[in-house]
């Protein structure tokens, strides 16, 4: 449909939904917040998602199935701001999985995310 919508506006995503967006915006102010853009930019490009245009610092979209969008946005921290950020879905998405699903490939992509950025850091 092209409506990105959150976690919690899935059909029945009040509480289950609702507890990944605050466990993804928490994720994302603690650790990928701080991460360098352009090792961010290069891990999605890796995972196979495509850079967007956006006001924000980073807006990649991740295809896991087919019509399964899972977009990315994030600000990252500045000097007196911690980094921010969201992980939407498409409103169509709640025809395509349930909620549990998805909140299973949200925490999938963002422990994916963690990992390969510790594997670059590494080297």
């Amino acid at each position: 449909e092209n409506q990105q919508i959150s976690f919690r506006e899935l059909p029945d995503g009040f509480v289950r939904g609702e507890q990944f967006d605050r466990l993804c915006e928490r994720t994302i102010a603690a650790t990928i917040g701080n991460y360098e853009l352009e090792k961010l930019e290069k891990i999605c490009l890796e995972m196979g998602a495509t850079l967007k245009e956006s006001r924000s610092d980073l807006c990649a979209e991740f295809s896991f199935v087919p019509r399964y969008p899972l977009t990315l946005n994030l600000w990252l921290a500045e000097e007196e701001l911690p980094g921010s950020g969201k992980i939407f879905l498409d409103r169509s998405a709640g025809h395509q999985l349930s909620t549990e699903d998805a909140v299973t490939i949200g925490d999938l992509l963002l422990e994916m995310i963690q990992t390969k950025y510790n594997e670059k850091s590494s080297r």
